[in-house]
C-alpha cells in the first residue's frame, strides 16, 4: 500500500487547515453529500488519520531502536570495561611473575656459561687420559717386549750355567 499521491495530500492538507481554522466540516452539509461524495470524504479523512499513525508508528520504532542501540552501547561499554579490568589484572600478575621469571632465566644462563666451562675442562681430561692410556699401551708393549727378552736371556745364561758351556753355534757372531 503506497502513501497518499499530491492530490490526497493537497485535500488532507486543505482539510486540516479548515479543521485548525474550525470550520471542520464540509462545504456542504454531511447529509446532503451524495454518497460518492461522502466516500471520498471518508477517504481523505482516512488518509488524513494515516499520516499521524504512521509517523507516531515511525517515532515509536525509531524510538525503540535508539533504546536497543543505547542498550548495545551500554552492554558493550561493560564488555571493554572488564576487558579492561582483565588486562590490568593479567598485567599485575604477569609483573608478579617476572620477578621470579627473570633472576631465574640469569642463573639459567650462569649455569650453561659454567656447563660449557665444565665441559670444555672435561674433554681435555677425555683427551689427557686417552694420550695417557695410549702412551701407557705403548710403554707396556716395549716393557713386555723387552721382559721376555731379558727372561730368555736370563734363562740362556741360567742353562749355559748348570750346563757349564753356552751353545751359541747356531748364531753368526756380530761384527763390530
Amino acid at each position: 500500500m503506497s502513501g497518499p499521491s499530491k492530490t490526497d495530500k493537497a485535500a488532507i492538507n486543505d482539510l486540516l487547515s479548515k479543521i485548525q481554522a474550525g470550520g471542520g466540516a464540509p462545504e456542504k452539509g454531511f447529509r446532503d453529500m451524495t454518497k460518492e461524495e461522502k466516500q471520498a470524504y471518508g477517504e481523505r479523512m482516512k488518509k488524513a488519520q494515516v499520516g499521524p499513525k504512521l509517523a507516531g508508528l515511525q517515532i515509536k520504532a525509531l524510538s525503540q531502536m535508539v533504546s536497543g542501540l543505547k542498550q548495545k552501547r551500554f552492554q558493550c561499554q561493560q564488555s571493554m570495561d572488564q576487558a579492561t579490568e582483565n588486562i590490568h589484572h593479567l598485567d599485575a600478575e604477569i609483573a608478579r611473575i617476572k620477578v621470579r621469571y627473570d633472576p631465574l632465566c640469569r642463573q639459567i644462563k650462569e649455569r650453561e656459561a659454567k656447563r660449557a666451562q665444565l665441559q670444555k675442562r672435561l674433554d681435555n681430561c677425555h683427551e689427557q687420559l686417552a694420550g695417557m692410556l695410549q702412551d701407557t699401551k705403548g710403554r707396556i708393549k716395549y716393557v713386555k717386549k723387552n721382559l721376555t727378552t731379558f727372561a730368555g736371556k736370563n734363562a740362556s745364561q741360567h742353562l749355559a750355567r748348570e750346563r757349564g758351556y753356552t751353545n751359541h753355534s747356531h748364531r753368526i757372531p756380530k761384527k763390530k
